[in-house]
């Protein structure tokens, strides 16, 4: 007999499959189909109705006489499950006000889910997951016979009324306004949705934790003898189209389908597509569908089509889209998150991209968008794991005899639009390679198949990465007939394994050689979590509960670093080792990975003794330090006295004395009346302070009563206080000195210490309220502009208290705003020099600092410096220019001069400047950073002094603010006639950076050609550099500029 919950959440996915919903379109909206189908698809969830969120237009009927009550139903006017543009909104509302009877209601609706629970511990679960989400309106109904939770919340909801009785209640300016707001709010609603998702998918829906324990490989009795093609898994078939194999003809690329049952791994139908025939395209599955994309015909014609193929009927149609399609391709990566099909790079016939599109498959038609650029690759593997794309391999370079270089594991984020390098650890890491394979398996491992590489043969190896613990484990290689370059792979969780497709090289008086088809098992074991290890007698143990031995004094360090790893088993205790050959030795519980584990810095000398848990008692290790003596700071206490002792803490006292008459430990005591003895510290060089403070803590020697602080003799060197003055032997290289308390200065923040002696002079003298904030530039203490402008603060006893205060303040001065002039010259002053500081032969107002490993010297008096872009220089010292010719159009000091010629590697730079103090600055950071002899200066108007250059530039660097517009046209003449890159700097408002994309764009084209230069132009890389007023941004707009393709 059926549970009460199970009969009733039959009958709701009977209803839904027939298309009756509540809502007023009938179905489910497209943007949480996903989402709603794994709600369903748990045994304790069903739903009940639901909407993604929604811009909406309703005119309501109101009885007669209250026209400001809607009684009478009404119509739906706009109801959008996108963002609505004016013209739409115009177009369905407005064309004709007086049609509409009634009250006209403008509306966001954020995303809202009712759903009926098996019992109250299953709506719990799913009512924390909307909370931890935002959704903070959500709650939970218990009624007699239905347990129902609904997610939602009114945080960014909208009803606003604009039309009544035919007549519009709000002017243009405002509509626009409001539905800008909603177009927003949707954006965010957007966010939230697909983080509540990814929540239930790791609280709810994940499957358990695993360890893919191993994999082995047979061959499958199908052949399928192409390459570059792609697969599929829908419903418990592959879908294979495309590729180039072998014909009745010959070897010639394909434009068929080939469905194969991922069971049987029998061929069930193939059937030609009326599309071009293609190979290195992509193709995910959104809905039915299989969504094919781009690749090539030839090495010279890559194509940019988008397919829809319907996997229950083969019928084949090219999909319309809206928004900025991505240009031609192939050997690019395709992943579906959510309802995004996502596109990474690739190549074309001359170039390889480096751009992200994504495909927004919840709108109608789809829309396009550009997300941020990433690493230039094609060829490459990706993986969806959640909201995030993983990158392994692939080429960086058009030349297939170019080294390939891509070994990083790179990562992009869908909700924060960013893109990072993970780090990732094992025995063996997988070589940089390309047409390789990928896939995921339940959210938790990548397995990663074949390939080929420049160092060495790779077409048969198999490795597989473990996300929680990032790192990579080398599994037994296939056979050797295993081709696997340019196949194709899928996962089948349903069957646990892996179906390689197809794979070729090229054979030397053979032609092309196909790989055969291989079923790659996966042996998943189950990790159990401690709190239901006891509760399930038939969950597998762990296959070898491997233990570490290590001494007890390192017994934390060690459990730390392997819980830093997810390599610390849970479910076990660490334990003495009874009747060892060593006293003091425990066991510390790992899982089987570890003995993949690479190289470890904390575990390295402990990875020899990591044994099955049964051969601890014979295992062997080294006792450092058994155990720490500790001085005891007793109190002293008088013949006439004694310690009170609270009656709360007297058996935790006789507790801790037993204990110590117990114990082997020898524990050196402070007798009564002792004088204090010397405290002591170890001095540590400061980037290994927070590791020898593990290590000390972890050892006992630790003294919690004291700081951290720099020493006096030298201020890059720390004094980490301990309890003893004898270090253990693994501690000895580390120099002990006397940390006397009256030797140790407070360490305070230096703008804590500044402002609290001005703010006492200011009380002092009536001024009002001090600076509190302030810019370090060496030596110099910058105040903010127009603060301490009062005579009495021209009072020199205040300075030399303030550079008595903080050590490294020899002078001080007052900011300024940079003159408006295009020169752009500095107007900080300054106000004070401390009698013992040396002027430097260039003058008093001389000033060198080190900024990414670079020297940059100038006079703050006369030149101005941006200490704010930082990040900028370091991205121009790795942007790739070495051996180019480049030409700085602003080039200041050598701001960016320097980076490209000594990180760079730039084979020449000319460097162009008008300022004659800038220049002389500039001449000085070349000498002092030995790059003089490969760049070239020239003072004056670059307007004058560029065009002479002529065509030279590989590279054009505009770093003017707030606009470098003017010296465009200089741009574009001094890059060479073949294109190449310009960074442009700009300070954009927020509200206009779309709108100046497109400007300088268009811009650069249209210069590009009245000089007779026709470009495309194509905006790579678009970096906010950082804030530079309220709500407006120093950017910088990296522009490629390629020749257009003659007919």
């Amino acid at each position: 007999m059926l549970h009460a919950f199970d009969a009733s959440k039959r009958e709701s996915l009977q209803k839904l499959q027939d298309a009756i919903d509540k809502s007023p379109k009938g179905s489910i909206d497209a943007p949480i189909v996903d989402m709603i189908e794994a709600v369903n698809g748990h045994p304790n969830y069903v739903t009940s109705s639901s909407c993604s969120g929604r811009i909406a237009v309703f005119c309501g009927v109101a009885e007669d006489g209250a026209d400001h009550l809607i009684t009478k139903g009404g119509k739906w006017l706009v109801s959008s499950h996108a963002p609505v543009s004016y013209d739409e909104l115009h177009a369905a509302v407005l064309a004709d006000p007086s049609q509409l009877n009634g009250m006209v209601i403008f509306k966001h609706e954020p995303f809202i889910m009712h759903v009926q629970c098996r019992d109250e511990e299953a709506a719990k679960a799913m009512l924390q997951c909307g909370l931890a989400c935002g959704f903070r309106e959500s709650g939970v109904v218990l009624g007699n016979k239905r347990t129902m939770v609904a997610i939602r919340t009114t945080a960014n909801s909208m009803e606003i009324p604009i039309a009544l009785n035919g007549k519009l209640m709000v002017d243009d300016v405002y509509l626009r306004w409001i539905l800008a707001i909603a177009n927003e709010k949707f954006a965010a609603n957007v966010v939230k949705t697909q983080r509540f998702m990814a929540e239930l998918s790791s609280a709810l829906f994940a499957p358990p934790r695993t360890q893919l324990t191993s994999m082995s490989a047979t061959r499958a009795a199908i052949e399928v003898l192409r390459a570059g093609h792609t697969s599929v898994l829908h419903k418990g078939r592959v879908y294979l189209l495309g590729g180039q194999g072998a014909t009745a003809t010959g070897t010639s690329r394909l434009s068929d389908v080939v469905v194969v049952d991922a069971a049987t791994k029998a061929v069930l139908q193939t059937c030609d597509m009326p599309m071009t025939a293609r190979m290195h395209h992509s193709a995910v599955v959104h809905n039915g569908a299989m969504l094919v994309f781009g690749g090539r015909a030839s090495p010279t014609k890559a194509l940019n089509e988008l397919y829809s193929i319907n996997l229950t009927t083969l019928e084949c149609t090219v999909l319309a889209t809206t928004g900025d399609v991505p240009s031609p391709r192939y050997g690019h990566a395709a992943v579906l998150v959510g309802n995004a099909m996502v596109i990474l790079g690739g190549r074309d016939a001359t170039r390889v991209l480096n751009d992200v599109f994504v495909l927004d498959l919840g709108v109608t038609p789809p829309a396009w968008r550009v997300r941020r650029s990433g690493p230039s690759m094609f060829q490459h593997a990706a993986v969806a794991v959640r909201q995030e794309v993983y990158c392994f391999g692939g080429r960086a370079t058009p030349d297939a005899l170019d080294e390939m270089t891509l070994q990083s594991l790179h990562v992009y984020d869908m909700i924060g639009d960013s893109w990072r390098v993970q780090a990732t650890t094992g025995k063996v890491l997988p070589c940089a390679r390309a047409s390789l394979q990928a896939v995921n398996v339940q959210d938790q491992h990548i397995v990663l198949t074949g390939g080929s590489s420049s160092l060495m043969t790779c077409q048969r190896d198999v490795f597989s990465l473990h996300l929680d613990r990032m790192s990579w484990r080398q599994h037994e290689a296939l056979d050797d007939g295993a081709v696997l370059s340019s196949h194709s792979m899928v996962y089948d969780d349903a069957t646990a394994s892996c179906l390689i497709t197809g794979g070729s090289c090229q054979c030397f008086g053979f032609g092309s050689v196909y790989s055969p088809v291989y079923v790659l098992a996966l042996e998943l074991q189950v990790v159990v979590e401690a709190s239901t290890a006891s509760a399930s007698a038939t969950t597998a143990p762990a296959s070898k509960t491997l233990v570490i031995v290590v001494e007890k004094a390192l017994v934390k360090t060690v459990k730390t670093r392997l819980e830093a790893l997810s390599l610390y088993d849970k479910n076990r205790r660490i334990a003495p080792v009874v009747n060892g050959p060593v006293d003091g030795a425990c066991m510390v519980p790992v899982y089987d990975a570890i003995q993949q584990l690479g190289p470890d810095e904390v575990l390295e000398k402990h990875l020899a003794h990591v044994v099955p848990e049964s051969a601890a008692a014979t295992c062997v290790i080294a006792i450092t330090n058994a155990a720490p003596i500790r001085v005891k700071k007793t109190p002293a206490v008088t013949s006439d006295a004694k310690l009170a002792v609270p009656p709360s803490k007297k058996k935790n006292k006789q507790k801790k004395e037993a204990a110590a008459t117990t114990t082997d430990v020898p524990v050196a005591v402070v007798a009564p009346n002792t004088p204090v003895t010397e405290a002591h510290g170890v001095l540590v060089p400061k980037d290994q302070v927070k590791a020898v403070k593990t290590q000390l803590e972890a050892l006992g020697l630790y003294d919690k009563s004291r700081r951290i602080h720099p020493s006096n003799e030298d201020p890059s060197v720390f004094v980490a206080p301990i309890l003893v003055a004898d270090l253990p032997s693994s501690l000895a290289h580390l120099p002990v000195v006397v940390d006397a308390a009256n030797a140790r200065k407070p360490v305070l923040n230096p703008n804590v210490l500044v402002h609290s002696l001005l703010q006492a002079h200011a009380a002092a003298h009536g001024l009002g309220l001090a600076p509190s904030k302030f810019e370090f530039i060496a030596d110099i203490l910058v105040l903010p502009k127009n603060a301490c402008m009062e005579p009495a603060w021209r009072d020199r006893t205040l300075w030399l208290a303030v550079a008595d205060a903080v050590q490294t303040i020899r002078r001080v001065a007052r900011n300024a705003d940079v003159d408006p002039n295009d020169r752009r010259q500095s107007r900080v002053s300054l106000l004070f020099v401390h009698p013992a500081f040396e002027p430097p032969s260039n003058g008093v107002g001389w000033v060198e600092v080190r900024e990414n490993g670079l020297t940059y010297g100038w006079d703050i008096e006369r030149v101005m410096f941006s200490s704010g872009n930082v990040t900028e220089k370091a991205r121009m010292a790795r942007i790739g220019c070495a051996n180019e010719v480049i030409v700085d159009l602003y080039a200041g000091i050598g701001y960016y001069v320097v980076p490209f010629l000594v990180h760079g590697k730039a084979a020449y730079v000319h460097a162009l400047e008008w300022n004659p103090d800038s220049v002389a600055c500039l001449q000085h950071n070349l000498a002092r950073n030995g790059v003089s002899d490969r760049c070239s200066v020239y003072l004056g108007d670059n307007r004058v002094t560029g065009p002479s250059l002529g065509a030279i530039a590989d590279r054009v660097n505009l770093g003017l603010l707030p606009s470098s517009e003017l010296g465009w046209p200089v741009a574009v003449q001094v890059l060479k006639a073949g294109g190449g890159m310009l960074h442009v700097h700009e300070n954009v408002a927020v509200d206009h950076m779309d709108a100046w994309k497109q400007h300088v764009v268009r811009s650069i084209e249209s210069l590009a050609v009245s000089f007779g230069k026709h470009w495309t132009v194509e905006l790579v890389h678009f970096e906010r550099v950082k804030s530079y007023a309220p709500k407006v941004f120093h950017i910088v707009a990296d522009l490629r500029c390629s020749p257009r393709p003659t007919l």
